[in-house]
């Protein structure tokens, strides 16, 4: 079994250092499992990543990369290297950018997408198939497998994505006050607010609210995996457990993802708990394992070859050769969307981002001073600087206060501040972010300002993913947006995929 919690991220999971107690099912898989610290996404939005994880390859040498992009059907996918092998394949599927219309259903034999099941949603928008229509759609299907017959069940649960749904009472904590509920046109007008409009109380609301769609998925997950265990299935299967992507909350200025790649963008859980006559004792792995790991782990379960053209590795075989401890030394990512294109490349200690379609406009904003603001406070929000204080006092004359600290200084409520644009460098036609994961694991200190010497392996290890994603690149396949039907647009839309 694969299941996808849709827009999760790390560090929302107990099993990743989350301390809120939001995913105990979760957590109780990854204790009897192998937990990679080290998840990455091959993209930050759902049809590039899915894609991947369905052909161990990278989005560009799939070319599955922006909104019009179809999967292939000269790629052979999971579902028909599994069908073709007698297994049987069964698909609930909750999100249409990795659905039927864009390719994804090949190869299942059984593709649950159009749901006769109660949705929940937002008056006016889309309603969405919930978890718990997941859990219900998921243990019916496998009912319906003849005992004995080996079977692959994908299972894609959307909660975490916007619009975030309420789950009153589910948290410990009251839903802060904020302005804006979670659907999808209250967050478009929150999105578009400029900074100083934007309060604490609305974003504390709607990380609330995402916390909270995080710990009702968790809840059904745990029914599932219960009716696995009921079923006496759970021993003997494979179970992988990851997200297509994360979810950006202000960490670096925007909500949502699909727009950049940054920590919480491309940090993914990834747990994998191998059956018992596996042998493979759970352990928490450092290693770095991407999206391209999944499809030859589980073709590597039902002991059948892996196609030449995947770029992922068995991680059931690394196990058994006792080779966890050496697992890949970096950790590649793409994302190509909506005019953006970036690619990062990571060793653990560093990590870079380089823009490839150089286009950024650096603009600087203002911000109205919120109640407890501090100078040292607003310096978190500015990215790139090495000394962010001191660039806020050098665009606000006036501002700095005789023998008084900089990270003491507090300002008035309602002041309006200039704060400086995020710093950028050019290179050799290159775009770069530099980053220190090992001390700045937030990236909040751009080190590209200064000269990119140290970072030479970095780049020759991003060109050399680059140019082979781009030498194994298939001729692509498109499809017209307004030749999806009625309903697909519809989730799409609700999913903040299409405008009006």
């Amino acid at each position: 079994m694969l299941i996808v919690v849709d827009t999760l991220r790390a560090d929302h999971v107990g099993a990743y250092g989350s301390g809120r107690d939001l995913t105990p099912q979760m957590d109780a898989l990854a204790s009897d499992a192998l937990v990679f610290r080290n998840g990455v996404a091959a993209s930050s939005w759902t049809r590039s990543s899915m894609a991947s994880i369905f052909t161990s390859q990278y989005p560009t040498a799939i070319n599955v990369l922006g909104r019009t992009d179809t999967l292939s059907d000269d790629l052979e996918t999971l579902a028909e290297t599994l069908t073709s092998s007698g297994v049987v394949t069964l698909a609930v599927s909750t999100n249409r950018n990795a659905g039927a219309a864009f390719g994804f259903r090949q190869g299942f034999e059984r593709f649950e997408h159009r749901f006769k099941l109660p949705r929940r949603g937002y008056p006016g928008g889309a309603q969405m198939v919930p978890a718990e229509g997941v859990t219900e759609a998921a243990l019916r299907l496998l009912d319906e497998v003849p005992p004995g017959q080996p079977f692959f069940l994908f299972a894609h649960y959307i909660d975490p994505h916007e619009p975030y749904l309420e789950h009153p009472g589910l948290l410990a904590e009251p839903e802060p006050p904020g302005r804006f509920n979670g659907s999808t046109a209250e967050l478009k007008q929150l999105d578009a607010l400029p900074p100083r409009e934007r309060t604490r109380a609305d974003v504390a609301r709607i990380r609330h609210l995402y916390a909270g769609e995080v710990k009702y998925c968790d809840v059904w997950l745990g029914a599932l995996v219960d009716g696995l265990r009921e079923r006496e299935l759970l021993d003997d299967m494979l179970v992988v457990l990851t997200s297509d992507h994360g979810e950006g909350l202000w960490d670096h200025g925007r909500r949502g993802h699909a727009r950049d790649l940054y920590e919480e963008m491309i940090q993914v859980p990834f747990i994998v708990r191998f059956p018992g006559a596996a042998a493979i004792q759970p352990a928490r792995i450092e290693g770095f394992v991407s999206h391209i790991d999944i499809a030859p782990t589980i073709l590597g379960a039902f002991g059948l070859a892996i196609p030449g053209e995947y770029q992922g590795r068995d991680l059931g075989l690394v196990a058994r050769r006792g080779e966890l401890d050496r697992l890949g030394e970096f950790a590649y990512s793409e994302i190509e969307y909506a005019r953006v294109s970036f690619e990062s490349v990571s060793d653990g200690e560093q990590k870079l981002i380089r823009n490839r379609s150089n286009d950024q406009r650096a603009k600087p904003v203002q911000y109205v001073v919120q109640e407890g603001d501090t100078l040292a406070k607003l310096a978190e929000r500015l990215i790139g600087y090495p000394s962010p204080e001191t660039a806020i006092l050098d665009a606000n004359p006036g501002l700095e206060e005789p023998g008084t600290p900089p990270d003491r200084i507090v300002i008035e409520p309602g002041t309006v501040l200039n704060m400086p644009p995020r710093r950028r460098r050019k290179a050799d036609d290159d775009l770069f972010e530099w980053f220190r994961l090992a001390t700045d694991p937030r990236e909040k200190l751009d080190l590209s300002h200064t000269p990119l010497g140290e970072t030479t392996l970095l780049r020759d290890v991003l060109n050399r993913f680059a140019e082979d994603n781009r030498a194994r690149q298939v001729e692509g396949t498109q499809i017209s947006l307004d030749d999806l039907d009625e309903e697909t647009r519809a989730e799409l839309k609700a999913l903040g995929y299409l405008d009006d």
